[in-house]
């Protein structure tokens, strides 16, 4: 099957560089490492700076009372040396995740406003997830007031930038991405740690009896009578009440057995569910964004990240599972083809959403897809890791739709990080080369700023450009 590109009027080539998390501004020797970094890339072409813009840091105390000090300041050193600015509004916590060296919590009056279900619960029945706030969380409609509120806050306040502003993304969700904490690992209060982490299919995270009753009523709407869903799933349940997640996450998962996922009609409505829960978060992401910038960033572009869970995809006992868990694959998934160019469809329905607000009222809107660096089983030595398939697919799956898409690395490059075939540059190349990728932010400047990986990144700055 030929995937014919249509290619979106709004592309552009970017290259670009992530900041660190946090800058220490009283240290005058990280400032000024910062700076010599930016005049180092400026220098080799690059276009913009990314930099996390976290609600727990400029709206941390009370709410609807914002501080920029520390953006003014950091905004300013980039626009000085002529680079653009890609803003990440952070919604979600600094702390949690691989590689991350600061504190950031989520603002605490949050959780109130949020009420019960406010935090992701797995099938390990755990205290919930505080990284994020949940999608399932009762006064969700008041969050996204508060996002927005934020959103208009950081508009009013950095208006003068609009011209030196690339993009701004949207974090919807745990590391910024739109996806579930499935493989997220924390731990409580005493100290208990919770979460499988990576490279495992993770845990299904819709187990709060918020998450329940949506799946519930998605049920009841779809089915209409309990004797109509017994029928579907060969149920004798008595009521809609009865109606769970899988109580088995493990067997639900087991790809051979007849009543698992995708060859039972209740693991394709479950899946269908989730995916689809995923997929409204985003859209209320992106609708209330779309709302907030509506002055003088009427016209900038905005952006979502995806995560390329890469890591169960050929699995043979329970393949594409990691990437179910975290709620990107809609029902229809290929369980393992690695020759098949059809692949990828599963993430159609987040990139068709994605692609109804592009070019609404003017405005640009694209996804980032992350590990361009990847080669197929090399990630922590799995034999089931296929990240070049992934980024294959779900590329050319956007191109198809006409969509905008990016990407970043999942791995900060090092020592080893080469143009050697499959190699880290050789693998990001290839995606910006031959698929529809129209650009790249690396993961982060400290890393490409000097040395070894400095000449790498400039030659593939050449190479794209």
């Amino acid at each position: 099957m030929f995937l014919a590109f249509s290619f979106s009027l709004f592309s552009s080539k970017t290259i670009n560089v992530m900041a660190p998390l946090m800058i220490d501004l009283t240290d005058t020797g990280k400032v000024s490492d910062f700076r010599d970094q930016l005049k180092n890339c400026k220098n080799i072409d690059i276009n913009a700076v990314s930099v996390d813009v976290w609600w727990g840091k400029s709206e941390s105390d009370t709410i609807r009372h914002f501080d920029w000090t520390y953006y003014d300041s950091v905004f300013k050193m980039i626009t000085d040396v002529g680079l653009q600015i890609q803003p990440i509004m952070s919604f979600h916590a600094c702390g949690c995740n691989v590689s991350d060296t600061v504190n950031i919590p989520i603002p605490s009056w949050a959780w109130g406003i949020a009420g019960s279900g406010a935090k992701y619960v797995s099938e390990q029945n755990d205290p919930g997830n505080s990284e994020v706030i949940s999608v399932w969380a009762v006064n969700y409609d008041s969050i996204l007031q508060e996002y927005q509120k934020f959103m208009e806050a950081f508009q009013g306040h950095f208006a003068g930038y609009a011209d030196k502003i690339q993009a701004i993304n949207i974090s919807c969700g745990p590391a910024g991405e739109l996806r579930y904490p499935s493989y997220n690992t924390y731990n409580d209060t005493s100290g208990h740690s919770w979460g499988r982490g990576y490279p495992t299919r993770g845990y299904l995270e819709c187990y709060s009896e918020e998450a329940k009753s949506s799946f519930r009523n998605a049920m009841s709407h779809k089915y209409g009578t309990i004797l109509a869903l017994n029928t579907a799933w060969g149920t004798s349940l008595v009521s809609f009440s009865d109606v769970n997640p899988p109580s088995d996450g493990d067997n639900f998962f087991q790809i051979k057995n007849p009543k698992a996922y995708i060859n039972a009609q209740h693991g394709k409505d479950f899946i269908e569910w989730y995916n689809n829960e995923l997929i409204r978060h985003g859209r209320e992401m992106l609708t209330i964004a779309c709302a907030a910038f509506n002055g003088a960033f009427s016209k900038i572009p905005l952006e979502i990240k995806i995560p390329g869970i890469h890591w169960e995809m050929s699995d043979p006992n329970m393949p594409r599972s990691a990437e179910v868990c975290a709620g990107l694959a809609a029902n229809n998934f290929h369980t393992w083809d690695s020759s098949s160019p059809a692949g990828g469809t599963e993430y159609l329905p987040i990139l068709n959403m994605v692609k109804t607000f592009d070019g609404v009222s003017g405005r640009h809107v694209l996804v980032y897809f992350t590990c361009l660096e990847m080669s197929n089983g090399y990630f922590y030595s799995s034999p089931y890791s296929q990240p070049a398939a992934l980024v294959s697919w779900v590329g050319s799956q956007a191109g198809s739709i006409g969509l905008s898409i990016k990407g970043e690395n999942a791995v900060a490059p090092n020592g080893g990080s080469t143009w050697d075939e499959h190699s880290f540059w050789w693998n990001t190349n290839r995606a910006l080369s031959s698929l529809p990728y129209e650009g790249i932010t690396i993961l982060r400047i400290g890393d490409v700023a000097y040395g070894d990986q400095y000449g790498n990144f400039q030659k593939l700055i050449n190479n794209y450009k």
